[in-house]
């Protein structure tokens, strides 16, 4: 809760500041008068005036829902399924932004170099592609090996903090409409926010995603690894997900209660 209201006032701080620098700047002038209705009619106006804007915003949703999803996913798979302890599952995001913020300052000057676009295409895409397909291979293969899992994590950050190109190349496509076109970029971002954790929620649901393992096989834990209520009733022989086996069938005499004296 302290770095909550920490955040607020940090946040509340810095806008003040920004708004406090943009009514002294000359640029402001341009806007001065303009009421607000205009200006977010202009700001949604830009989505089919320039197509290209309108498809930038799809790519940071994209790029975004992607992030934000293996978040809300990806620390709690690592710890319920093999067995990692909460802190090191953790500690694998902490490394992966550490990885993203030291990558947003060179992969910045590296697409001034080698071109906007190149960098996304030759860069972004196929490092991000990479490491997504490495993070979901590696805890199978080699189990919840910190080391591994860590450069896993550590390429996702090479490669979404490579995506930086991304907002002076769809700046540039705005024709000089330079807010217009950020505001579509910080709602891509907003929305990419709100779609991975939703699009985890539909594909999972509310299942328990804890592993299914065998007597003596790898992993912590017993074999029946499901909550009591999900594992075989004393009514079915079937064993049912996160019960390597199932309990034995009783009779409906030796189910009934034993009648009163």
């Amino acid at each position: 809760m302290a770095t909550l209201w920490v955040g607020w006032a940090l946040a509340a701080i810095r806008g003040h500041d920004g708004h406090v620098f943009l009514r002294r700047h000359p640029s402001s002038a341009r806007t001065r008068g303009k009421s607000i209705g205009q200006s977010l009619g202009s700001a949604v106006s830009v989505l089919w005036r320039h197509p290209k804007v309108s498809i930038g915003g799809i790519v940071k949703i994209i790029n975004l829902s992607g992030q934000y999803g293996m978040q809300a996913f990806y620390v709690v798979y690592l710890h319920k399924v093999f067995g990692m302890p909460e802190a090191q599952a953790i500690l694998e995001f902490s490394i992966f932004g550490l990885v993203a913020i030291v990558g947003d300052v060179f992969w910045g000057v590296m697409g001034d170099r080698i071109g906007w676009r190149n960098t996304l295409q030759w860069a972004a895409t196929p490092i991000t592609a990479a490491s997504l397909l490495y993070i979901y291979l590696i805890p199978i293969v080699a189990g919840p090996n910190f080391l591994l899992i860590a450069l896993g994590t550590a390429g996702v950050g090479v490669g979404l903090s490579a995506h930086v190109p991304t907002t002076p190349l769809i700046t540039a496509h705005a024709h000089g409409e330079t807010g217009n076109a950020l505001a579509i970029l910080n709602l891509g971002a907003g929305l990419g926010a709100f779609v991975g954790p939703r699009r985890r929620r539909s594909l999972l649901g509310r299942r328990d995603h804890r592993r299914r393992l065998p007597v003596g096989g790898p992993g912590p834990g017993p074999a029946c690894t499901s909550s009591p209520s999900s594992c075989a009733s004393p009514s079915s022989s079937r064993a049912t997900p996160g019960c390597s086996t199932p309990l034995p069938e009783l009779s409906d005499d030796a189910a009934a209660p034993a009648p009163a004296v």
